[in-house]
């Protein structure tokens, strides 16, 4: 199993335009849509004292963030949890 965010972000995406299309014909008066971008955050500023150099390489996309923060911590939380039962069912067998 790999860390697939590109097949991921296209299922949502499809999913984010089904619900849209589903929210629209079941209330045509309010206007209800379901966002399918991510907002974007605003860049934290990271003090410098006198002498240090700055290094400061920060994501500006908001996908890329969830990519990085939410997405590969999932998956990678699946992926330990599915070879520690695989280790389990080994020692069973």
């Amino acid at each position: 199993m790999a860390r697939d965010f590109v097949s991921i972000k296209a299922a949502a995406d499809r999913f984010v335009q089904w619900a849209n299309e589903k929210l629209q014909e079941q209330d045509k008066e309010m206007e209800l849509e379901v966002e399918a971008t991510l907002p974007p955050k605003r860049r934290k500023k990271k003090l410098i004292r006198p002498g240090e150099m700055a290094h400061v390489e920060t994501v500006t996309s908001p996908e890329k963030t969830f990519e990085i923060t939410v997405h590969n911590s999932i998956m990678d939380t699946a992926i330990e949890t599915m070879q520690k039962i695989s280790e389990s069912w080994h020692t069973l067998f």
